[in-house]
């Protein structure tokens, strides 16, 4: 839940917002690209064992040295959960530049389309999401109170 993170952020407009997303966005790709690292450098270093490099590399990730691996994902899954949120809270903001980089460097034409239309679709549905949200508020004001909303469901 981001509600209580939001709470204390000080975002006023969209920019800040995109701004915010690619900074969470960059820190994800650092916290996951260090934990491949590392899960890699394990896996090299216990595969010159043969059969028993798999079981070296279990006992040892049981100790200290699997903490890292475990901290840098939850931090990576932590950031990505963060922007979306921001994303969903602020739907018009601009794209950041890994969303506009997954766009124009994808070699595979097919999922940079993707990749442009889910974006599209995205910023729609938040603004259709919205319209719909001002649409309740307004009917509930103006309903007599016996056939008017639940104010939960607004």
């Amino acid at each position: 839940n981001a509600t209580p993170f939001f709470a204390n952020l000080q975002v006023a407009d969209a920019l800040q917002a995109q701004k915010m997303m690619s900074q969470l966005q960059d820190a994800a790709l650092v916290w996951r690209r260090k934990h491949n690292e590392s899960a890699q450098k394990d896996h090299s270093e216990h595969s010159n064992f043969g059969r028993f490099g798999s079981l070296i590399g279990i006992a040892t990730k049981v100790g200290s040295q699997g903490v890292p691996n475990v901290a840098a994902l939850r931090g990576a899954d932590n950031a990505h959960r963060i922007a979306l949120a921001l994303r969903k809270k602020w739907p018009k903001a601009p794209q950041t530049a890994l969303e506009v980089s997954k766009i124009n460097c994808n070699l595979d034409v097919g999922l940079a389309a993707l990749e442009a239309l889910s974006r599209v679709l995205e910023g729609r549905a938040g603004t259709i999401l919205a319209h719909l949200k001002m649409i309740v508020q307004v009917g509930a004001v103006s309903l007599p109170p016996s056939l008017a909303l639940h104010p939960d469901l607004l």
